[in-house]
C-alpha cells in the first residue's frame, strides 16, 4: 500500500526540502498544505499516515491542529517540524499527541531519523531540547515557561501572533471567560502585571 505524507508550511522551500527526503523514506504520495484550512481538509479527505507539521502558521495555533489530527485519525503520526526551539513548548506538543519535535536548526539527517523511529511506535525528541527539557524538569530552572499548560501555551501563543481574546475563544472552542482566565492565571504564574508585559514576555520567548 502506498504511504502518505502531508507537510504542512508555509515556505514552499520546506515543502521541497520535506518531499524530497520523505521520498527517499519510502512515502509514495506526498501532500503540501500551506495553512490550517487545507491541513485539515486533507487530513480528514486523504488520511495520511504522517503528518509534518510547522507550529508557526499565523491563521491557527499548531497545538490545536495536532489535538484535531490526533482526535480524527488516532493512528496517524505527527512530526512537529519548527524553529521554535523551547523545550516547553515540545513538552506541550507531545502532551497533545504529537509523536515527534524537531527544529528547522538541527542537522538534515536527524529528519530521516525522526520519521523512521516515529514509524517504529517511538516518540521522538531532538536531543538537545530533551536536555534542556530534564533539565527544566529537574531543577525547575532553565526556561520560565515550563510552569504553563498546553492550554496556556495555546493561549499566550495565539496573544502574541495578535489576536483577541474572543478570537482565541472562537478558534479553541471556549468561552471568552475561560480565555480571559486563562491569560489572567499565566500573568500570576510568571508574575507579570498586564497583558503589556505578557505579550512582551511571550515575544521574548520566541513564541510569536
Amino acid at each position: 500500500m502506498t504511504k502518505t505524507a502531508l507537510v504542512v508550511d508555509d515556505h514552499p522551500i520546506t515543502h521541497f526540502a520535506c518531499t524530497r527526503i520523505l521520498e527517499e523514506l519510502g512515502y509514495g504520495r506526498i501532500l503540501t498544505a500551506r495553512d490550517g484550512a487545507e491541513a485539515r481538509a486533507l487530513v480528514r479527505s486523504e488520511r495520511p499516515a504522517l503528518v509534518v507539521l510547522d507550529l508557526g502558521l499565523g491563521d491557527e495555533e499548531g497545538l490545536v491542529l495536532i489535538e484535531r489530527f490526533r482526535h480524527w485519525l488516532p493512528e496517524t503520526r505527527v512530526l512537529v517540524f519548527t524553529m521554535h526551539e523551547s523545550p516547553a513548548l515540545a513538552a506541550a506538543a507531545l502532551k497533545v499527541g504529537a509523536s515527534g519535535f524537531l527544529t528547522k536548526s538541527a542537522d538534515p539527517e536527524l529528519f530521516s531519523e525522526a520519521v523512521t523511529a516515529i514509524e517504529r511506535g517511538e516518540v521522538f525528541l531532538e536531543h538537545r531540547i530533551a536536555v534542556r527539557l530534564a533539565v527544566a524538569s529537574t531543577t525547575g530552572a532553565g526556561d520560565p515557561i515550563a510552569c504553563l499548560t498546553p492550554r496556556e501555551l495555546q493561549v499566550l501563543k495565539m496573544m502574541a501572533a495578535g489576536h483577541s481574546l474572543s478570537e482565541i475563544a472562537d478558534a479553541l472552542a471556549i468561552s471568552y471567560k475561560t480565555a480571559a482566565n486563562t491569560a489572567a492565571g499565566m500573568r500570576r504564574k510568571l508574575g507579570l502585571r498586564n497583558r503589556a508585559e505578557l505579550l512582551r514576555f511571550a515575544i521574548r520567548h520566541r513564541l510569536d
